[in-house]
């Protein structure tokens, strides 16, 4: 325990929702792969009656790579991963109150807080992760940098090219999965082995988290609902 009264692990939670495998999520790339290649073909068919045929810019490209996975992922509902901290508010009257701050990133405002996240839905699962002061700094840092400002914005080109060549936000954006990850690596979590963070699928996160909560000493526990005790000292 530290001077809070609050354990070490549950100073960071990692909060997961499933409702697509990676493999749904590979074959919604091979479809929407099939629908770029057949309007490339037939703009390509259209150049040639037409008897012109402009550079094809590779932002056309993405743009009917975008288009097509937001069509066929239309059909289901995403996966969504946030981050859990303890937040410490000592702005009261000398009375510090610590709280739990959800933290996630999307496309309309890029990493930003959640304050009033309730976590409502079914579906979600819970991992508390014991770390020691030192990694939780670097979580913590690492956060408060993404959260700006400005903060880092939502890392469309990784999550759509994600199944052909990863593309790393670099710290200035992620996508959900690339956060979590990247919070993982600061936590002794993740490894080097595991590849970069932008690079993890979200199965895999998954499956390391449950995997180390049947490891003794791994520091991982699976949690029964979201953390919402709020304590002052």
């Amino acid at each position: 325990m530290n001077r809070s009264g609050i354990a070490p692990q549950a100073r960071l939670v990692i909060a997961i929702r499933y409702e697509l495998s990676d493999e749904r999520i590979r074959q919604i790339y091979r479809q929407s792969a099939a629908d770029v290649i057949a309007k490339r073909n037939q703009r390509n068919a259209d150049l040639d009656a037409a008897d012109t045929r402009p550079p094809l810019h590779p932002a056309r490209l993405l743009d009917d790579a975008v288009t097509a996975v937001q069509k066929w992922l239309g059909q289901d509902k995403v996966h969504g991963m946030r981050v859990i901290v303890l937040r410490a508010d000592s702005s009261r009257g000398g009375i510090t109150r610590y709280y739990y701050e959800t933290i996630g990133v999307n496309r309309a405002e890029g990493v930003h807080t959640e304050p009033e996240k309730k976590y409502t839905n079914p579906g979600w699962m819970f991992y508390s992760i014991r770390v020691s002061d030192e990694q939780f700094a670097r979580v913590t840092r690492r956060l408060q940098q993404a959260m700006g400002p400005p903060p880092a914005t939502y890392n469309t080109m990784g999550l759509y090219c994600f199944y052909c060549f990863p593309v790393s936000g670099r710290g200035r954006s992620y996508f959900c999965s690339e956060l979590v990850a990247a919070v993982l690596h600061d936590a002794g979590i993740l490894g080097t082995a595991d590849g970069e963070p932008h690079t993890v699928t979200p199965d895999a996160i998954g499956r390391i988290l449950y995997d180390k909560t049947r490891t003794a000493g791994s520091g991982v526990m699976q949690l029964l609902q979201a953390p919402t005790t709020t304590l002052t000292a």
